[in-house]
């Protein structure tokens, strides 16, 4: 599942917890697979510069976020000015 969301976004932005292995394995797979990844803990982590050039930006998160954090990071992406959003729900690395 989440190689698909890399086939259809240029960069990602992981939620969870910066001591989570889910979360940073899921940054990891990103990244291994070509594609720019964040780890946030919330919307307050996200940095706008991250997503400049970025038509599309996947969102995914460790097992263990809440939904609610996964909205408000959610939401923030949607105000940028630049990026369209690609929701996914949190997996396993594939």
């Amino acid at each position: 599942a989440l190689r698909a969301l890399l086939d259809a976004v240029e960069c990602v932005v992981v939620v969870g917890g910066r001591g989570s292995n889910n979360s940073r394995q899921l940054v990891e797979t990103c990244r291994a697979n070509g594609r720019p990844a964040y780890l946030v803990q919330g919307a307050s982590g996200l940095d706008p510069e991250w997503f400049h050039g970025c038509a599309k930006v996947g969102l995914t998160a460790g097992t263990s976020t809440l939904d609610a954090v996964i909205d408000e990071v959610e939401a923030a992406l949607a105000v940028l000015p630049e990026p369209a959003v690609a929701p996914h729900g949190g997996c396993a690395p594939a």
